[in-house]
């Protein structure tokens, strides 16, 4: 692991470990930053491997402004004027987010995840009534509550979905693995501060 001043070109901190992942790694070097040269940087950079939701938070909680991509995307996609089929993307995201009703056009120009579905980005939350709002309009409650153990420590998930509605809803190919039960999409303790991170890569 190596901390480098991105205005100096100079290393400030390193360490070895027999850790093969970066997640989880990126705090704990800036802290021995603190150590080595009295302070905290006011920003901070990495690549995606360091992109972790409990992270975000320890970063806000030091008042370090992190600049991070989504895990698995490469930064440099982003560069360049987007082609058109991006803008289309973006297009039916805003849409989503604004509450409106989406046109045919726009719901096949949403992303997909890897099993061809309509992918977690077209899923807006709303924190008020805690729940999400499916592409077509439908309300997702909070369905159970699970938690498994992590690296980092307990992870906590909520899952919202499992409606009716999906059964008969005419985009349920799109979006659902099994319509009869409905689609469903989970959100942790730090999917805050993910899209936080998101909204600042924007």
């Amino acid at each position: 692991q190596v901390v480098v001043d991105s205005e100096q070109g100079v290393i400030v901190e390193q360490e070895v470990n027999d850790r093969p992942e970066d997640m989880g790694q990126m705090t704990p070097m800036l802290e021995q930053v603190r150590k080595t040269i009295g302070r905290l940087p006011e920003e901070c950079s990495a690549d995606s491997g360091y992109n972790n939701g409990s992270e975000h938070k320890k970063l806000q909680k030091m008042g370090v402004t992190g600049y991070l991509p989504d895990s698995g995307r490469n930064s440099a996609a982003s560069h360049g004027a987007p082609t058109p089929a991006q803008a289309k993307t973006a297009a039916a995201l805003e849409a989503a987010r604004q509450g409106q009703a989406l046109t045919a056009e726009q719901l096949a120009a949403l992303p997909h995840d890897g099993r061809g579905k309509f992918d977690k980005s077209a899923f807006i939350y709303d924190a008020e009534k805690d729940q999400y709002r499916c592409p077509a309009g439908h309300s997702l409650p909070v369905l159970r509550q699970s938690q498994s153990q992590k690296k980092y420590g307990t992870a906590q998930r909520l899952q919202y979905g499992g409606i009716e509605a999906c059964a008969t809803c005419p985009h349920a190919s799109q979006c659902c693995g099994n319509p009869a039960k409905g689609r469903t999409v989970n959100r942790d303790p730090f999917e805050g501060f993910r899209q936080q991170m998101r909204d600042r890569m924007h």
